[in-house]
C-alpha cells in the first residue's frame, strides 16, 4: 500500500484501520473485539515489513482516542519511532523525500500526545434507527401509513400524512413555527400525489401517527397517466391496478408522477396560503 503525505493516517493500510476502528466502535464493540477484528481483517499488513507501521500507528491512534491505549500497542509504536525503522520505510516508499523532516517532527509529536492519557476520551457516535417525536427522520424507509410530517419550506413548515401506495397527502396548513400533532388532526387534505421521501439527507420531522378510522380511506384517489408516444392514450391507475380509460375520466385527477422533496416543497408554497 502506499503513502501520500507526513500526516499519521497518510497511508492506505492506516487510514483503512482507522476508519474500521472507527466504525466497529461506534457499532459499540467492545476494544478487545475491535483490536481481535482487526488483526484479523489486516493480517497481511500485519505481517508486511512495511504495512505495519500504518496498521500499528492506526490502532493506537484509534485506542488512544477512545482512552483504551493498550501498553503493548504503546511500546510497539515507541519502538518503531526510536529506532527509525518507520522512518526509513517511509523515505522509501513516500512520492516525496523532501518531506523527510516534516515526517520525524509528526512522528515525534505523535509519540509526545500518546504517552499521556487522553482527558476527555470520544464517545461512540450512535445513529438512532427509530423516529422520534418533533426530530427529523433518522433516514428513508421509515415512514408508515397515517404517519404526520412537517415539511420544511422557505416560510416555515408544511405537513403530510402519509397513505398507501406511497401517497403523500398534503394538509391545508402551513406554520412559520413547528406544530404539534394535536395541532394538526382533523385539518382537511389538499391534495394528495406520490411522492419520494429525503434519501441522502432527512430534513423531514415526525410528529406522530394519525391513524386512519377505516382501511379504505387510507388509499388517495385514482391517479391518470398520459401515454407518452399516443398522448391521446390514457390509463387509470388505483390501488395498484392499471386500466385504459377515456380522457374525461382524468377530469380533476392529479397525474400519476412521484414528487421529489422540493417540488413537493414548492407545491405547497403555491397552493397553500
Amino acid at each position: 500500500m502506499g503513502t501520500w503525505g507526513t500526516g499519521i493516517l497518510d497511508d492506505d493500510m492506516a487510514v483503512s484501520v482507522y476508519e474500521s476502528y472507527m466504525d466497529l466502535f461506534n457499532s459499540q464493540k467492545s476494544h478487545k473485539e475491535i483490536r481481535i477484528k482487526l488483526e484479523q481483517s489486516f493480517a497481511d499488513g500485519v505481517n508486511d515489513p512495511d504495512d505495519k507501521f500504518g496498521f500499528w500507528f492506526a490502532l493506537a491512534k484509534g485506542q488512544w482516542e477512545c482512552g483504551v491505549l493498550e501498553d503493548d500497542v504503546l511500546n510497539l509504536v515507541n519502538e518503531f519511532i526510536v529506532s527509525g525503522a518507520e522512518l526509513n520505510s517511509w523515505r522509501e516508499r513516500s512520492e516525496n523525500n523532501s518531506d523527510y523532516s516534516s515526517r520525524k517532527r509528526i512522528l515525534n509529536q505523535f509519540q509526545k500526545t500518546i504517552s499521556k492519557k487522553k482527558l476527555k476520551p470520544r464517545q461512540p457516535i450512535i445513529k438512532s434507527t427509530k423516529k422520534v417525536i418533533g426530530k427529523k427522520l433518522p433516514g428513508p424507509k421509515k415512514l408508515r401509513v397515517g404517519d404526520i410530517i412537517a415539511i420544511p419550506i422557505k416560510s416555515g413548515f408544511g405537513y403530510g400524512r402519509i397513505y398507501k401506495d406511497a401517497d403523500i397527502g398534503i394538509i391545508n396548513l402551513t406554520s412559520k413555527s413547528l406544530l404539534e400533532l394535536s395541532d394538526i388532526k382533523g385539518e382537511p387534505i389538499k391534495f394528495i400525489v406520490g411522492f419520494c421521501e429525503p434519501w441522502d439527507h432527512p430534513t423531514w420531522i415526525y410528529l406522530g401517527k394519525w391513524s386512519f378510522d377505516r382501511d379504505e380511506e387510507a388509499w388517495g384517489p385514482p391517479k391518470y397517466v398520459q401515454d407518452v408516444i399516443n398522448p391521446n392514450q390514457y390509463r387509470l391507475y388505483h390501488k395498484g391496478i392499471m386500466r385504459t380509460c377515456h380522457r374525461k375520466e382524468t377530469e380533476g385527477l392529479e397525474k400519476a408522477v412521484l414528487y421529489s422533496p422540493t417540488l413537493l416543497a414548492d407545491r405547497i408554497i403555491k397552493e397553500i396560503k
